[in-house]
């Protein structure tokens, strides 16, 4: 007994908007109350590399969902169906 394709589509594209709408709110939130201040005595590549590393880690947040999203849509076999569009594909190659 396996699972629909089509549900486990559908499954992840609501995961994605669903993270998509959290990662939005989180953003607004942290705009809204901004972090503590670093300490003084702070170098300045350490100050550098905090702001890197979260500015990074808001931008992996909303990319990575989408990226393994555009690889599950590349892929031409779900199942035991083929997608629309890769046997014509195939057919001219």
């Amino acid at each position: 007994m396996g699972l629909d394709p089509e549900f486990l589509s559908r499954l992840q594209f609501a995961w994605v908007v669903g993270w998509h709408i959290l990662v939005a709110i989180r953003l607004v939130n942290r705009l809204l109350n901004p972090a503590p201040r670093l300490p003084q005595g702070m170098p300045a590549w350490q100050r550098f590399a905090a702001h890197a590393s979260h500015f990074v880690l808001y931008a992996l947040m909303f990319a990575l969902p989408l990226d393994l999203t555009r690889i599950g849509a590349l892929e031409p076999d779900v199942g035991d169906r083929q997608e629309p569009g890769w046997t014509e594909r195939e057919e001219e190659g």
